[in-house]
């Protein structure tokens, strides 16, 4: 989200591997005082249903508050680190 991208429960288990995102972006509203942006976002599923689902993401003014406070930093060590962990480091 920081990086300007809507983010999904789906979405998170592969970027994030947290099956957790709701859980998560309270954490970073409380925790930072972020207002992150809710939209519902009709999918279809495999068996001919529509389901909702829930879309997160960030303003760009709260990503730019979010980067004038070290954010960037932070992206950049997470990156770092999960590049290492999948090349078994």
């Amino acid at each position: 989200m920081l990086e300007g991208r809507e983010l999904t429960a789906i979405d998170s288990v592969f970027a994030c591997s947290t099956t957790r995102l709701a859980s998560v972006v309270h954490e970073l509203g409380k925790r930072h005082g972020w207002r992150i942006e809710r939209r519902d976002q009709p999918v279809d599923t495999t068996d001919g249903r529509t389901a909702t689902v829930t879309a997160y993401s960030l303003s760009a003014d709260v990503r730019e508050a979010a980067f004038a406070s070290g954010a960037r930093a932070w992206v950049d060590e997470v990156k770092v680190a999960r590049a290492t962990r999948r090349n078994g480091g």
